[in-house]
């Protein structure tokens, strides 16, 4: 598999103490130190931008983001307090690291790392405090490492110390750069970053309110299934998306999950040829089914035994319909067909081929012209814009029955099409027309058989989408 640089990109929620002693997350993360019970976080707005400027020659602007956080903390007691304040990272935040799995070089890295000790922080990370509009010194401390994590790189902790009078309110901003962790194979990239929020759950009561925004980059895709690129984003809750944000609002919270977008993409024809299996088109043809209702079904098969990727229909029909002249050697002008077929050293047209091998193109274009006729169904029906999320995800939950709450005309169309969505996993033939070509459109999808695609997806039970629905 290869591998491609990753960014270590935790932007992360506040911590807070009445002592130096660690706690830790439920997964083993030591962050900084054991939360007080005397201070209640009355509001918190987070703002997660493009950076306006990289940090070094090598970055790219949208490599990095700038965080800008505003929590406004309150003394509940009627006693002055001085607190120590905690904000943990990642000791190689801005660089490179690497995933490894010998165990004697963690173990002497371990060694070296002591929990406690000052520590210098990289340049890259910006991080400044401000209290009530006066900076205030920051000092950084390492942490202690998760064990379950086989990662050459360690925490780090920004502490500082506040003073508040009884009762008193005090605003906090906090405002550092972070990154997107990438990290690629044949499967496509995975963008992501995070901001932990479970950490505001320890301060006293809950979170009166929250705003946390998140700005895409204009460098990375938004949702999309076409011939030329293939991406999907995953995130938790229910943030309201305008163009390039996600706004997650809150009210009376008490964090349980951290907030994390993930942005998943890929190019079809990339994929395409990673499969390796075009390099012989006559030991391909001869692998397919070429029945009408057995065709494409066979080349996913086919694509499933490479572990090639989801490709959409479109562009795997357009290569089937093109496979007869490639196995006659044909030399393609079109880019796309010369990547996958780059072997041809002649020019051949219908004529030339076989009577078998004609009847082999026009069952391809048919399949063509009723995969065009599904989309302009899909179209019409509002159906298209859930076509990224139905065809790329794999792992659905109970959390994602709301995602379109508050907007009645798409919630009800989602609802619709994931109430069905376990019925199309296993291959149900639909009457309802819509359906049928929604779910053709997202290339897993074959009437009356269940595809090795289809059967990776987890789907929500029928019933409980139908509870759902019944309760709003």
């Amino acid at each position: 598999m290869k591998s491609f640089p990753l960014f270590v990109f935790l932007a992360v929620g506040l911590a807070l103490a009445d002592s130096a002693e660690m706690w830790e997350f439920p997964d083993g993360r030591t962050v900084m130190p054991i939360p007080s019970a005397r201070v209640r976080m009355v509001a918190e707005t987070v703002l997660i931008t493009p950076s306006a400027q990289p940090s070094s020659p090598d970055d790219k602007p949208w490599d990095l983001m700038d965080v800008r956080c505003v929590f406004i903390l309150e003394n509940i007691t009627k006693e002055p307090l001085e607190i120590t304040v905690g904000f943990p990272f990642e000791s190689e935040f801005g660089d490179f690291y690497r995933t490894i799995e010998d165990e004697e070089i963690l173990e002497m890295v371990k060694e070296e790392w002591n929990p406690g000790e000052e520590v210098e922080p990289p340049e890259s990370l910006r991080f400044r405090a401000e209290v009530n509009g006066e900076t205030i010194p920051v000092e950084f401390k390492k942490g202690a490492a998760n064990p379950q994590e086989k990662l050459l790189y360690w925490p780090i902790i920004a502490t500082w110390k506040m003073r508040f009078a009884p009762g008193e309110r005090v605003r906090l901003v906090n405002a550092y750069t972070t990154g997107w962790d990438g990290i690629g194979s044949y499967r496509g990239i995975v963008d992501s970053i995070t901001y932990i929020t479970r950490s505001g759950a320890l301060w006293a009561g809950d979170i009166g309110s929250a705003v946390i925004s998140i700005t895409v980059p204009e460098a990375l895709p938004l949702p999309c299934f076409s011939d030329t690129l293939c991406a999907a984003w995953d995130f938790p809750g229910l943030p309201e998306i305008r163009g390039r944000t996600l706004t997650w609002t809150y009210q009376d919270w008490e964090p349980s999950e951290d907030i994390s977008l993930r942005i998943w993409y890929y190019n079809p024809e990339d994929a395409l040829l990673e499969a390796y299996i075009f390099g012989e088109p006559d030991s391909l043809i001869s692998r397919l089914d070429w029945r009408r209702d057995a065709l494409y079904s066979s080349f996913l098969d086919v694509l499933s035994q490479a572990d090639a990727i989801l490709i959409p229909p479109q562009v795997s029909l357009r290569v089937l319909r093109n496979l007869p002249f490639a196995a006659r050697g044909h030399q393609f002008s079109d880019p796309f067909l010369s990547e996958i077929f780059p072997d041809g050293d002649r020019k051949v047209s219908l004529g030339d081929l076989s009577p078998q091998d004609r009847k082999r193109v026009d069952l391809a274009r048919s399949l063509e012209e009723e995969l065009a006729l599904a989309r302009r169904v899909s179209d019409s029906l509002g159906y298209t814009p859930f076509l990224p999320m139905f065809a790329l995800k794999t792992s659905w939950s109970k959390g994602d029955l709301a995602l379109f709450h508050g907007d009645p005309e798409s919630e009800s169309k989602y609802l619709f099409l994931l109430e069905n969505l376990g019925a199309a996993v296993a291959g149900k033939s639909f009457k309802d027309r819509g359906l049928d070509a929604f779910f053709r459109l997202t290339g897993w999808y074959i009437p009356g058989k269940a595809s090795a695609y289809g059967k990776l997806i987890k789907s929500i039970p029928a019933r409980e989408v139908n509870e759902y629905r019944r309760g709003l």
